[in-house]
């Protein structure tokens, strides 16, 4: 086990016709944490496991194509939220879980609000960190339509520096985007690595249009399941619009900011992150 994995040996579960990387500890209500999209996966949970793994039964996956899962030519299905919530639901079938608390980062969350709407019966709560809801700017003016399009152009820039197969400067423009420009020399060691191992993924188009027909703030109305929505104090402008519009559309939602923090909020900020998170999972 190095420092760069938390888990050391992974177990396999096949879902979707797909062999999937996780690791699980602990007993009790079980935890099931979603990373986000692009350059990261379930090692982006190392802050959170052991704290979390004393109350509960804590699975942390990564999703398809994801380090360490096997790679496939095209990553088909890479961006297709609902792919990855059928996945997400044979995991928690394939493992004969209970209804489980559902614990997200970024895009991660928009796989979590699917599964809880198609799927309500498997899932206890929602703790969601500025899920990447990025399409709901176009419908939030004055400036949601403005800062659509510049994270269009963004997303775009940041494919064209994955094709060069410079996996270094791909994980800095994707950090420069989601988190602030200069982020990825702040990260520490382990989360650089991550970014590096996963650049390749982000020479995929990751701007998942089909998430308009998906998930839309009326369909997020219907959702009962409650739900904590976390944000970064330092965060970028765009995930806290879709953030304050979840919130007015989810019916049962807690709010909470982390301090001193941006996108990645269970990384900066790991000692408030786990204090609020678990204190309202104890609560639900």
């Amino acid at each position: 086990m190095s420092e760069h994995d938390p888990w050391g040996t992974w177990q396999t579960v096949t879902v979707s016709g797909l062999q999937l990387r996780y690791g699980e500890r602990g007993d009790g209500v079980p935890v099931i944490f979603i990373h986000g999209g692009g350059a990261t996966d379930a090692r982006t949970w190392g802050p959170q496991l052991d704290p979390f793994a004393e109350r509960h039964h804590v699975i942390c996956y990564s999703q398809r194509y994801h380090y360490p899962n096997t790679a496939v030519a095209g990553y088909p299905g890479l961006n297709d939220t609902q792919a990855h919530a059928g996945d997400l639901l044979g995991i928690i079938q394939a493992l004969g879980l209970p209804p489980a608390h559902l614990v997200t980062t970024s895009y991660g969350g928009n796989i979590a609000l699917l599964l809880a709407l198609r799927h309500p019966e498997v899932v206890r709560s929602l703790a969601l960190s500025e899920p990447g809801l990025l399409h709901w700017l176009i419908d939030l003016p004055p400036d949601g339509p403005a800062l659509y399009a510049a994270w269009v152009r963004d997303a775009t820039a940041i494919r064209e520096v994955a094709l060069t197969g410079n996996p270094e400067r791909t994980a800095r423009a994707f950090a420069d985007v989601v988190m602030a420009p200069g982020a990825f020399e702040k990260l520490p060691p382990p989360a650089q690595a991550r970014m590096r191992d996963n650049a390749p993924l982000l020479s995929v188009p990751f701007v998942p249009t089909v998430d308009t027909e998906l998930f839309s703030p009326v369909m997020a109305h219907s959702i009962q399941t409650p739900t904590l929505l976390l944000t970064g104090e330092r965060s970028p402008r765009m995930f806290l619009m879709v953030a304050d519009e979840l919130s007015r559309a989810l019916p049962q939602v807690d709010r909470v900011e982390i301090a001193s923090a941006s996108h990645l909020l269970h990384g900066m900020n790991p000692g408030d992150y786990n204090t609020a998170v678990l204190a309202w999972l104890a609560r639900h």
